[in-house]
C-alpha cells in the first residue's frame, strides 16, 4: 500500500469547494482525483462508472442528499470505498446516519485547509494501517453538533482550536512548503535557511509538526556524540 496512490471521487454541488478540494488534494500529494459530481444522479452514475479509493461526500445536493449517494452506495456493495463526509450539514441526526454507514470521518464546513489537508494525511495513514490488519471505524453512536463532538463521536482526536501562543498559520505553512517536494530529511538549520525564519522559530515549528504526526524526527548521532534531530513528511 506505501507509495500508492489514492483515487478520489468528489461530489459537491458548489463548483469552488470542488476547485478547492481539488486543489488542497494536488498540493498535499498522493491523491489523484479522477472524478468530479455536483448532483446526486451524477454522483451516483460516477460510483458506477469510475473505480476509486476514497470519495469526498457533500449532504446538500440540488438533485437529493448526499446521504442518498451513501445508501446506495452500501447498498450496492460498495463497502470497500472509503467516504469522508465534508459538508456544512451538522445536525445530530444527519451525523448518525452516516456514521451507520461506516464514514472514514466527517468534516464540517467551514474549515481551514490545514485542516483538511491534516485529515487527508490522517486517513492516509489509517488506510497503510488496515492494509496491515489494524483497522479502524467510528463507534455506533447527537441539535446542531461542532466539529468536537462530532470527532467524538467518530472515536478520534480533534485537531487544535487554536495554534500555540506565537505561532501563525502562516509561518505553520511556510515550513509544511519546505518538505511538499518529497521525502528528503532535513535538519532544523536546513528548514530554517529554506523557510526564511530562525532557527528557533523553525526548531518550535518542527516540533509542534512531529507531535501532530505531520513529520517524523529521527536522532543521527555525530562524531562528538550528539544527537542530530532530522525531519522528513510522514507520508
Amino acid at each position: 500500500m506505501a507509495g500508492t496512490t489514492i483515487r478520489v471521487l468528489l461530489v459537491d454541488d458548489d463548483p469552488g469547494a470542488l476547485a478547492l478540494h481539488r486543489a488542497f488534494l494536488d498540493e498535499l500529494g498522493g491523491f489523484r482525483v479522477v472524478g468530479a459530481a455536483a448532483d446526486e444522479a451524477s454522483g451516483l452514475a460516477l460510483l458506477r462508472a469510475v473505480e476509486a479509493d476514497l470519495l469526498l461526500l457533500d449532504v446538500e445536493l440540488p438533485d437529493g442528499s448526499g446521504l442518498r449517494v451513501l445508501n446506495e452506495l452500501r447498498a450496492s456493495g460498495g463497502i470497500g470505498l472509503d467516504v469522508i463526509m465534508i459538508t456544512a450539514a451538522n445536525d445530530a441526526a444527519v451525523v448518525d446516519r452516516a456514521m451507520l454507514h461506516s464514514v472514514s470521518d466527517y468534516l464540517v464546513k467551514p474549515f481551514l485547509r490545514t485542516e483538511f489537508q491534516q485529515r487527508m494525511r490522517r486517513y492516509a495513514r489509517e488506510r497503510r494501517q488496515r492494509a496491515t490488519g489494524t483497522g479502524f471505524g467510528p463507534e455506533a453512536g447527537a441539535a446542531g453538533m461542532s466539529q468536537r463532538d462530532i470527532d467524538s463521536k467518530l472515536g478520534r482526536p480533534s485537531s487544535p482550536e487554536r495554534l500555540p501562543k506565537g505561532m501563525s498559520e502562516s509561518s505553520l505553512d511556510l515550513v509544511r512548503t519546505v518538505f511538499a517536494a518529497g521525502s528528503e530529511e532535513l535538519s532544523s538549520a536546513q528548514v530554517s535557511e529554506r523557510s526564511g525564519m530562525s532557527r528557533v522559530s523553525a526548531r518550535r515549528y518542527l516540533s509542534y509538526l512531529a507531535r501532530s504526526g505531520e513529520i517524523l524526527v529521527r536522532s543521527r548521532y555525530g562524531q562528538a556524540g550528539r544527537p542530530e534531530h532530522r525531519y522528513r513528511r510522514a507520508d
